[in-house]
């Protein structure tokens, strides 16, 4: 009878699973009974100053970091660049790496120069995770390149796609390992890059068409799409793409905290909402 107590004390003391998404930057409190967490950061897609496009923000995840129940933590979210690069989201649970995450922001696009993808993690800042593939370019005013694609949990994603004559333009990139599309190019303006989700990895994004505004649609909440009216037009993808040359917008940074850390982890091991 006391072992069978004993088990109900257990059960009632244990910590509830939950999460939360952070679209700005803030704090984090850990929840009481909560002694490890996983987290996902997706740094801002990059802006864009001329016809080229911006480069995607990466993703990187971190799992099982130790908490202490109680302790609040800073959190940073990158900012969508507005026409330069966007900014990284971070966040440093306890001193040492095995605790710290980050995700790249993506570069921004200038004149014809496009904006170049930001960097895939590295086990200093992440378990895993994929960077952001880079803007387009464009040989004319005229002519727009599309964004690239925010990284994904196992993969990096697709470039924007470079407006190379005024009918003739690449395809842009798709998305690997869940990763986002890259924005197709167009005349007259392109689309930006597609965005990524933060509840595991899912479908890949397909990259934009050439010499449309339409973009690269992939799984919902996972993939994104890229259309003319920015990335935001996504399924519940709405972080880190690139903006396109000539306009739309580029997708903002996020991070999101699921717990406890040692039951759920990423890139899929039961990241939904619980």
């Amino acid at each position: 009878m006391a072992i069978i107590q004993q088990l109900f004390v257990g059960q009632a003391g244990a910590a509830q699973p939950g999460q939360q998404l952070f679209t700005s930057s803030g704090t984090f409190t850990c929840p009481a009974g909560v002694s490890s967490v996983s987290v996902v950061c997706v740094g801002g897609g990059g802006g864009a100053s001329g016809n080229a496009g911006g480069g995607g923000g990466g993703l990187s995840y971190r799992n099982n970091c130790s908490v202490v129940p109680g302790t609040s933590y800073s959190v940073t979210v990158g900012a969508a660049g507005g026409t330069s690069s966007g900014g990284i989201s971070e966040v440093q649970f306890e001193s040492g790496s095995s605790n710290y995450c980050k995700g790249d922001y993506g570069r921004g696009g200038s004149g014809n120069t496009h904006g170049s993808g930001s960097d895939a993690p590295t086990s200093a800042n992440g378990d895993g995770g994929g960077g952001g593939g880079r803007g387009g370019t464009a040989a004319h005013p005229m002519l727009k390149g599309g964004g690239g694609g925010a990284g994904g949990y196992s993969g990096n994603g697709g470039n924007g796609g470079d407006m190379t004559g005024y009918w003739s333009a690449s395809q842009a990139g798709s998305g690997t390992g869940g990763a986002a599309g890259g924005g197709g190019a167009g005349w007259g303006g392109g689309c930006s890059g597609g965005g990524v989700g933060m509840l595991g990895e899912g479908s890949n994004g397909s990259g934009g068409s050439a010499v449309t505004t339409a973009g690269g649609q992939g799984g919902p909440g996972y993939g994104g799409s890229g259309g003319g009216a920015g990335v935001n037009q996504g399924v519940g993808g709405n972080y880190g793409g690139g903006m396109a040359g000539g306009g739309t917008d580029a997708g903002p940074g996020a991070v999101r905290i699921i717990w406890p850390g040692d039951q759920r982890s990423f890139p899929s091991t039961r990241t939904a909402d619980e």
